[in-house]
């Protein structure tokens, strides 16, 4: 909870009554209100992500079932609606329209200039499309008007592994944690970015604190069965990947590692029956498809390795008195 005596968070408030006067008219008297829940109230986190929790209205229920007609009647009943531009925006980037997420970030930081979360937003566009150079100004903006913002750090962490700097990333993963302590999500994506660098013990802590976390987060399960692979720990990693397989069961990528770890224990059986469901999840996987013409053909090898000996007379005989 706030309190006047803590310089940061009179800092923090100061920048959230600055974010609600550049939304104007009932936004801003909602985010006055809201305190330090600023957004909140038009389901949206400091994320960008929908808000959870609390009493569902006749509006909210709309928004859930008919996300893209709420933000489309929104907008047009406000066009200066800063918000709404951004929701509609997630709404764009969840879905792979990354161009359209990016105009409307646009309009929403070029209606609200403090607006920080649409900075982090369309840093997150900005990366999905490989401009690198616009995504770290991005989340570099949203932190020098809010520096207490997780999610920022979060992101430009993301975007540090992807082009390599592997100090800068776990600089801003470290504090994105620092900041957030509670999300899984920070953890899981540390353990993927150590995981790459061949710290695998350390992958695995971070994994198995992502899931501590959230014991139905299916990714944390997928990233500590790849440590465990990693380290040649298969036996571990079957395990990971049927609990990431329970909780997601129509995901193709766990079923592609389980059979890959399969594959190393020799139970080829196995591996062909999974990467097979991986291929009618993902029809188009080549990697799915390979791997069970591989395990097929290995598994008919192995079962070849074992040779019946020849019949002999002796074999055949009854040892039975000869009758005379």
């Amino acid at each position: 909870m706030e309190t006047a005596k803590n310089p940061a968070n009179r800092n923090r408030s100061k920048t959230r009554l600055q974010v609600a006067l550049k939304l104007g008219g009932a936004a801003a008297l909602i985010a006055l209100v809201a305190g330090c829940q600023t957004l909140s109230r038009f389901g949206i986190s400091d994320s960008g992500k929908e808000a959870v929790g609390g009493r569902a209205s006749t509006q909210d229920a709309f928004v859930r079932k008919n996300p893209l007609a709420a933000f489309n009647d929104a907008i047009a009943q406000n066009p200066r609606d800063a918000v709404s531009y951004n929701r509609r925006g997630v709404f764009y980037l969840r879905n792979n329209k990354t161009r359209q997420a990016l105009t409307d970030f646009n309009e929403a930081i070029e209606l609200a200039p403090e607006f920080y979360q649409a900075y982090r937003n369309r840093g997150d566009a900005n990366q999905a499309l490989g401009r690198y150079k616009s995504a770290f100004a991005d989340f570099e903006k949203a932190i020098s008007i809010n520096p207490d913002y997780a999610d920022a750090y979060h992101s430009r962490a993301i975007a540090y592994g992807k082009k390599n700097q592997f100090t800068k990333a776990r600089e801003s993963y470290d504090r994105a944690i620092e900041l957030d302590s509670s999300n899984p999500k920070i953890y899981n994506n540390l353990a993927i970015l150590l995981s790459r660098q061949g710290n695998l013990e350390e992958a695995l802590s971070y994994a198995r604190k992502a899931i501590a976390l959230d014991p139905s987060y299916a990714l944390a399960y997928n990233s500590a069965g790849v440590a465990h692979a990693r380290s040649g720990q298969y036996k571990e990693a079957v395990a990971q990947f049927g609990r990431a397989i329970e909780i997601s069961p129509k995901w193709s990528l766990a079923y592609v590692n389980r059979a890959k770890a399969y594959e190393r224990l020799g139970n080829f059986r196995s591996a062909e029956t999974d990467y097979r469901r991986a291929v009618a999840l993902k029809p188009g996987s080549v990697v799915a498809s390979k791997g069970a013409a591989r395990a097929a053909r290995k598994a008919q090898s192995q079962a070849s390795d074992f040779v019946q000996a020849p019949a002999t007379s002796e074999d055949q005989s009854d040892d039975g008195a000869v009758v005379q």
